[in-house]
């Protein structure tokens, strides 16, 4: 039964480390949000001049809607990066499960005299654990690093939001 019970563990743990591998959702972001933070940079020096201008209503409608398309866009890579966070969450709670079970059977097979070959396999699976979770961790902090940098990105947009809404006002 526990040879058995590992495999299935070892598995579930396998398939984990191999979704870690092929997604690269959370990089796509990162490549992603300096080619919109420039995009902005610009828009931002753009925005600045037009808005000391006086324009139009028109005019800034057009600046309104060209913030609008990148806020959306933002948008959806921060909706992309929460559902990975909220699947390497659930990764974690998994193996916080095994962790806890291996550690229990570990003990008990321990107080139970088991073979000395039958500890090691328990601690190997108990490690591998261990390690499948420092992994999902550590992209589960990347993810969250690049999510806030997307959160940057908005809030900058916010502030020229407001100061296109301000000029709409004014005229």
């Amino acid at each position: 039964d526990l040879v058995t019970e590992a495999e299935s563990v070892s598995a579930r743990y396998r398939d984990i480390r191999a979704d870690l591998s092929a997604d690269q959702s959370a990089e796509t972001v990162a490549q992603r949000v300096p080619v919109i933070a420039r995009e902005i940079d610009g828009r931002l020096r753009e925005s600045r001049r037009i808005v000391a201008q006086s324009p139009s209503i028109e005019t800034l409608r057009g600046l309104e809607g060209e913030w609008n398309r990148l806020r959306r866009e933002l948008s959806a890579l921060n909706k992309d990066l929460t559902s990975r966070v909220h699947e390497l969450e659930r990764y974690i709670a998994q193996l916080d499960g095994f962790a806890k079970r291996w550690d229990q059977t570990f003990n008990a097979a321990r107080e139970a005299n088991v073979p000395p070959e039958v500890l090691r396999r328990i601690e190997n699976v108990a490690d591998e654990i261990r390690q499948a979770r420092e992994a999902v961790a550590k992209q589960q902090a990347r993810t969250l690093t690049i999510q806030s940098r997307v959160g940057v990105q908005d809030s900058r947009i916010a502030d020229a939001l407001t100061a296109v809404e301000q000029a709409r006002e004014k005229a």
